[in-house]
């Protein structure tokens, strides 16, 4: 069997065989990125995307497919190979996040836009179920152009560490609702610590018990994180998925996580075995969720171990780089389109 040839603008260094099947851009054209480097701190970051594309675009004719994490960058690909008519390389795009409706003139010329754009791309991949038909729905593309793969935990060496005397922990910014939880916290007998910055927690009241922290090291987080009885991911109903990153990590230490039940959540957790979910915007339900896990040492241990069992099983690197590369391989098989 051929070998199939694939370049990507994403470097995943935790991952062996990724980096064995793929070629990382800037790894290919040194020269270019060392300019690139030089001039960084002087231009604005979404230039990134715009040079990877320069890059991609440069180096392309001799792979077989593209494979990209950068939304920006995979739209500007994606574009080019639509106005020339490319089709001898296939494009997948990874983790694919798009923004909330809103019926406005603005937003309806971009869905257009992006309509146009997304038809080109061979596959893509989301980290939700639902993600697949709204996108789907609303690009009027096949669903199965549309590929749902479990996000993986960037949690190298997972292992199960119990603090049961513990403080609480939350932590996390997309789509957060720290005013609820903020609410089903206030009066408990217990430690709760917050991470975040300082747009997801502003006009929160927060209660005596809560202990914030804004912004820290990563170091500092995943500390943090190892050391608590167990973790609350609060969420707002969006479109996209959410949450996952927060949760994978938690549940990789084997922590318990509850977590709103949305679109970010509903592959990831089995309410009472995998973690526990409640309703949005529900400060009640939330608080007797805690205290039900506060006053339950065998319900924590039960999800814990099945959250880690989950954690192995479906959302390791490995796993999420075997999948990924599966199918870039199987889409180059194909001579007609692979989602038709």
């Amino acid at each position: 069997m051929k070998k199939v040839k694939i370049l990507t603008d994403i470097k995943i260094m935790q991952s062996p065989i990724w980096q064995k099947k793929t070629n990382y851009v800037e790894d290919i054209d040194p020269k270019l990125t060392k300019i690139f480097n030089k001039l960084s701190d002087r231009l604005p970051l979404n230039l990134k995307a715009f040079f990877n594309f320069i890059l991609i675009i440069k180096h392309m004719k001799g792979y077989d497919v593209i494979i990209t994490a950068n939304i920006k960058t995979g739209q500007m690909i994606a574009l080019f190979k639509k106005l020339l008519n490319i089709k001898s390389t296939r494009q997948i795009i990874l983790e694919l996040m798009l923004d909330e409706e809103v019926q406005t003139i603005k937003w309806k010329i971009k869905r257009m836009i992006q309509k146009f754009i997304f038809s080109s791309m061979d596959i893509i991949f989301v980290s939700s179920t639902r993600e697949v038909k709204t996108y789907s729905r609303r690009f009027n593309l096949p669903e199965n152009q549309f590929k749902f793969l479990h996000f993986h935990t960037n949690i190298t060496e997972p292992r199960i560490i119990q603090r049961p005397n513990s403080y609480i922990l939350s932590a996390g910014r997309t789509g957060r609702d720290y005013h609820t939880l903020a609410e089903a916290v206030r009066g408990l007998p217990v430690e709760v610590v917050f991470i975040c910055d300082s747009k997801s927690i502003k006009g929160v009241s927060l209660p005596e018990n809560v202990k914030l922290f804004i912004n820290i090291p990563r170091e500092q987080y995943l500390e943090l994180i190892k050391n608590c009885r167990f973790v609350v991911v609060p969420l707002e109903k969006r479109v996209k998925s959410t949450g996952q990153v927060v949760i994978l990590e938690a549940m990789a230490f084997g922590k318990p996580v509850i977590a709103t039940d949305t679109v970010g959540t509903m592959d990831y957790i089995t309410h009472k075995q995998t973690g526990m979910l409640v309703s949005s915007k529900d400060s009640v339900s939330l608080k007797n969720a805690i205290l039900e896990l506060l006053n339950n040492q065998s319900l924590q241990n039960t999800i814990s171990v099945n959250a880690f069992k989950f954690i192995k099983e479906d959302c390791t690197f490995e796993r999420y780089v075997t999948n990924i590369l599966e199918v870039a391989e199987n889409i180059t098989s194909r001579k007609d389109r692979p989602y038709v």
